[in-house]
């Protein structure tokens, strides 16, 4: 792995770049299911606007999408930009004509690569943000993270309290493996592309470098890896025939043996390619979802930029509840009532539910997750007879 990328953890639970600087501007990143919901009404409450409300207008009760946002969720089939990697908002999303996938990028005033990724082309700063009124203090970004399972459960959980009885375990199972199975074709299609020898340069933070299923759920399913790293890599080839010495070869044969040859391909083209990959750190600050640290570890971290007044509470931060940490592409509606029936379904949900093969899966599929953030990873164990 990418020395970039090596496990960095401290018994707090706060993750690399611990050295923040109060006068640096803080933006939050918000990754689905790692109560995103819950730090943005938190700073909402003291008029900061992050994650979901950098995104719309208004106040707490009422919020109106921007119009650059309605027009990026309908180009991209109602895809919330707050639950995506900062960065692929800041790509270029058509190379003939320079346009933006978002205008006005709300983590970065500069939308280019060439000024957002941090030593990019020579650039070593994060872009400022011409939202912020006046626009000179420069930008740092913090996300929370969440063991991979942890997240899969609240998220049918969610489903769960929204939409009511989607079912107990063996549903569960079902839905996991269903979606699971389409993670593993967005990273299959990912590969691919990396391998066409047309694709001379890969990079995770083009919106075209991944497929419809990467974003499936509006974007419940992308490895939190993806928000906190940046990875390009280049690919040079080069082609050989041999055929010099298979026609020499040939010339000492007899006539009959070069008749039976001509009917063969007597040159062949070789191509061999070096691949160099590329890991650039985009997120500065990365928090555990670990209760009950988190509440403590996020009050350091607001610390550090002069933000002592934004308090996420334990109840906040560790509930699992709509309210707490659900989705926020769904405007913060309220729940379905469930039925005695519902919550008994839903309080069968749980890590221990997952079947071998998910586990599996989950880990081969978010293997980054583990090893980057230091989550413990399950050992999938058959059921005893």
């Amino acid at each position: 792995m990418d020395a970039t990328t090596k496990r960095a953890t401290t018994k707090s639970g706060i993750l690399i770049g611990q050295h923040g600087r109060h006068h640096r501007r803080l933006e939050f990143v918000h990754i689905p299911k790692t109560a995103g919901t819950a730090v943005e009404n938190a700073a909402l409450e003291q008029g900061i606007r992050w994650g979901y409300f950098r995104f719309a207008v208004g106040n707490r009760t009422h919020n109106e999408r921007t119009n650059e946002t309605l027009r990026f969720m309908q180009k991209y089939d109602k895809l919330p930009p707050w639950h995506l990697p900062p960065c692929l908002l800041a790509a270029v999303d058509d190379a003939s004509n320079g346009d933006h996938v978002f205008p006005t990028n709300p983590y970065y005033d500069d939308r280019s690569l060439e000024k957002v990724v941090p030593g990019n082309q020579g650039n070593n700063s994060i872009g400022r943000n011409s939202l912020e009124e006046g626009g000179n203090d420069a930008t740092d970004l913090f996300v929370i993270v969440r063991s991979p399972y942890e997240r899969i459960v609240s998220e049918y959980r969610y489903l769960q309290t929204m939409f009511q009885g989607t079912g107990g375990p063996t549903k569960f199972n079902r839905y996991v493996a269903k979606r699971l199975r389409k993670v593993a074709v967005a990273q299959e299609k990912q590969r691919q592309q990396q391998q066409l020898q047309q694709q001379q340069f890969f990079d995770s933070c083009r919106m075209d470098a991944h497929s419809p299923e990467y974003f499936m759920d509006f974007g419940h399913w992308i490895p939190q890896y993806d928000y906190v790293y940046r990875t390009t890599t280049t690919t040079t080839g080069v082609v050989n025939t041999g055929s010099s010495r298979s026609r020499d070869e040939l010339n000492s044969l007899s006539s009959r043996s070069q008749e039976l040859l001509n009917s063969l391909t007597l040159t062949k083209e070789e191509t061999r390619t070096t691949s160099t990959t590329q890991t650039t750190q985009l997120v500065r600050h990365v928090l555990k979802y670990d209760p009950p640290h988190l509440s403590r570890d996020f009050a350091q971290l607001m610390a550090l930029y002069g933000l002592d007044h934004v308090k996420l509470e334990d109840k906040a931060a560790i509930n699992d509840s709509f309210s707490s940490s659900s989705s926020s592409f769904t405007e913060h509606r309220t729940p379905k009532q469930n039925s005695a029936n519902d919550n008994e379904e839903q309080s069968l949900i749980s890590v221990e539910t997952l079947s071998m093969e998910n586990i599996q899966e989950i880990n081969r599929l978010y293997h980054k997750d583990f090893e980057v953030f230091g989550f413990e990873r399950k050992h999938a164990v058959a059921p005893s007879n």
